[in-house]
């Protein structure tokens, strides 16, 4: 169950960013400092916004009048599982280097855009971002550090519908129980991009990165990526629809195990080309690539 704050209850930090949200200013408590998951850990209460806040300011409830430009925050500790299951929104939100101690449950949700760009999440249970049936217009997980300890995934995005672009550039997913990257069915008007230095590291015969009936509008682009599953696939896309091309290309490493390959492209359909140029394709106990009709 959530429970509305009440305004008279905020703290500093808490009240700073309702302020910041009624002027359509970003809320930077990093500053020009360093942010990685060290110095997130050593955050305290001056750095600290509560979840059920930021839902409240999504839902109208405390920042009556947002500003077109969405609620902007970086450098925060976010306290509590943000919860945005099954609430619509036209507020932009952008989480961008921030500490969010219990994840993120968007299943539902039907939000403006997304942004946790270079933010951290590690759940102790529940998948870290659990986004099943998550409808927006851009979801921006750039540089984010998601570390899932649950089967159903560390990135779970099941049926979501993202009518642009899906950006996880530079982004470090990994599951010690099950996918990385959870996308049966998901639905991408534009480009989805695991590239430049994307990682994602799974456990077990789903796959690290599962794009089963996926439909990517543009282009998949996996330059640079480092796909890796030691007991099952590094990509399962079986069904796969990509508009225009998909990139395995630039030093793509995908490693597996199994029957299944290490990238499974089983009636795939590519509209235009499919670079592999550079890519690297291992599996020492079965096929490297299994790309039949």
């Amino acid at each position: 169950m959530v429970t509305q704050v009440p305004s008279g209850e905020l703290t500093s930090v808490e009240r700073s960013l309702v302020e910041h949200v009624s002027r359509g200013e970003r809320l930077d408590l990093a500053d020009d400092e360093a942010v990685d998951a060290a110095a997130m850990r050593s955050w305290g209460e001056s750095r600290t916004c509560r979840a059920t806040v930021i839902r409240d300011i999504l839902r109208g409830r405390l920042a009556a009048d947002p500003d077109p430009h969405g609620l902007r925050l970086r450098g925060a500790r976010i306290s509590g599982r943000l919860d945005l299951a099954n609430l619509t929104t036209e507020v932009s939100l952008e989480v961008r280097d921030c500490l969010l101690e219990e994840g993120v449950l968007a299943r539902d949700a039907r939000l403006a855009s997304v942004s946790l760009a270079g933010c951290q999440l590690e759940p102790p249970g529940e998948p870290p971002l659990y986004a099943e049936g998550l409808t927006c217009g851009v979801l921006d997980l750039s540089r984010a550090r998601v570390i899932g300890h649950a089967g159903a995934g560390a990135v779970r995005l099941l049926g979501a519908n993202i009518g642009g672009s899906l950006y996880c550039t530079g982004a470090s997913l990994r599951n010690d129980f099950g996918p990385a990257l959870s996308g049966d069915a998901l639905q991408v008007g534009g480009s989805m991009f695991l590239s430049d230095g994307f990682t994602a590291t799974g456990t077990g015969a789903d796959g690290a990165v599962r794009l089963p009936g996926a439909h990517i509008g543009i282009n998949l682009n996996c330059t640079g990526a480092a796909l890796r599953n030691e007991s099952g696939a590094a990509l399962v896309a079986d069904g796969l629809k990509v508009g225009l091309s998909m990139f395995l290309r630039g030093e793509f490493t995908a490693t597996g195990a199994g029957e299944d390959g290490a990238v499974r492209l089983v009636g795939a359909y590519i509209g235009g080309q499919l670079s592999c140029t550079g890519a690297t394709l291992r599996n020492d106990s079965g096929p490297a690539l299994l790309a039949h009709s």
